[in-house]
């Protein structure tokens, strides 16, 4: 069974593919399907083929192509090696981390709500 079954088919349109392509800055290599749709029905996670055209194997399954779900990723992703020097160093510290995090709050609950 499909990870995401009961959900839209991973049909890939031609818009969705254009979009897809506006997204990522390139054009799709292994475009399959998409996994995962945002609240306004725009490709936000794809899916892609094990391999390209030409054989060669495509390590990556999905792809997160949502520019506001990408931003929080990369937020999220600066802020986690901080954490643990942020919690040594005091109240100062955990305090901006807080303001860090309360910034990062609205973008999660975006990508919460796509979930199934």
């Amino acid at each position: 069974m499909h990870l995401l079954a009961g959900m839209l088919p991973p049909v890939v349109t031609d818009a969705d593919r254009e979009l897809v392509a506006r997204q990522l800055g390139r054009e799709p290599r292994t475009l399959h399907g998409v996994a995962v749709r945002c609240p306004f029905g725009a490709p936000a996670v794809t899916e892609q083929s094990p391999y390209a055209a030409d054989g060669e194997p495509f390590p990556t399954t999905y792809y997160l192509t949502c520019r506001h779900l990408v931003a929080a990723g990369r937020l999220a992703g600066e802020l986690a090696p901080q954490l643990p020097l942020l919690l040594v160093s005091g109240r100062e510290a955990c305090g901006e981390y807080r303001l860090a995090a309360d910034g990062l709050a609205p973008a999660l609950d975006s990508a919460r709500r796509l979930e199934p």
